[in-house]
């Protein structure tokens, strides 16, 4: 009933401008314009660019080729723990068997039973023993040589324990067994350390979550491609059990192969090689 001056019109008009700026500032800073469309006049909502990037950050939850060969490439570390750990236990009877032979060549007598059952035990402990020392190593090595070199690097444990076991029984030696057994446990022991870690640096924020369960999923794949392998009618019989323990040197060679094309963790280049341009790039294998 009363009417508005000028000098209020103009007062509450900016106001109310005020409040939207303030409105559409807020959204901005949380990744999203809200704008007033002028049609409509209700809101619109365009996505914001990563300035650091110049990417849509929307772009994030995308799954790109290069994402998938680094983690598909990266998680065969966990596969070869979960591979080692159920490998050792199907031919038992025959390394069993294995052992005696090697020990009636040497002292022209069967080993006896205490100590077959303490050199089976320690083929398969040592395993563990292993990987406690690997994993002990594991922040020595991605500290000062990033997490897929290291990865890179300890391959050559894999072909050297891989050597190891499979010519065991070429050599009539349960020790090159016990040996490989304890290489290879470094190994599994560095492995578990390096992939979740490489996993989750390289993987998009929405994704991290989901694809940090896969190194869970590949330890017992590992585990179940073990047991099958080791089934008689395959690899588990009296001739080819070596080449079942020896099975470990294929997951590594496609790892050689595959990761010198995987990108670096970009919390590697920027934190401790402080390559920030670097490690800008090394975000950009979300949107390849």
């Amino acid at each position: 009933d009363f009417p508005v001056s000028g000098a209020g019109r103009t007062h509450t008009e900016t106001h109310t401008h005020t409040h939207t700026d303030r409105h559409r500032d807020t959204h901005t800073q949380s990744g999203v314009d809200r704008g007033w469309s002028p049609d409509t006049g209700t809101q619109r909502s365009v996505l914001s660019r990563d300035t650091s990037t110049g990417l849509r950050m929307g772009d994030e939850k995308k799954v790109t080729g290069t994402l998938v060969l680094a983690v598909c490439t990266a998680i065969m570390g966990s596969a070869q723990f979960g591979y080692n750990t159920g490998v050792i236990n199907a031919p038992q009877k025959i390394i069993e068997s294995f052992i005696n032979d090697t020990w009636v060549k040497r002292y022209n007598e069967p080993v006896s039973k205490s100590m077959l059952t303490s050199i089976w035990s320690l083929a398969v402990a040592i395993f563990s023993v292993g990987g406690m020392i690997g994993s002990f190593s594991v922040g020595l090595f991605v500290n000062r040589f990033g997490r897929r070199n290291s990865m890179l690097m300890v391959n050559i444990l894999a072909f050297v324990a891989a050597a190891l076991m499979g010519l065991s029984k070429v050599g009539s030696s349960f020790e090159m067994l016990i040996a490989g057994r304890l290489i290879i446990g470094i190994y599994s022991g560095m492995s578990t350390g390096f992939v979740p870690m490489y996993v989750g640096e390289i993987s998009p924020t929405p994704l991290r979550g989901a694809l940090g369960t896969l190194h869970q999923l590949a330890i017992v794949c590992g585990i179940l491609i073990a047991q099958v392998f080791g089934l008689e009618a395959l690899m588990g019989g009296e001739n080819l059990w070596p080449l079942l323990l020896a099975f470990t040197a294929l997951p590594a060679l496609y790892q050689v192969v595959a990761l010198p094309f995987c990108p670096e963790s970009p919390r590697y280049l920027l934190i401790n090689l402080n390559e920030e341009n670097k490690a800008k790039a090394g975000k950009l294998i979300h949107h390849l």
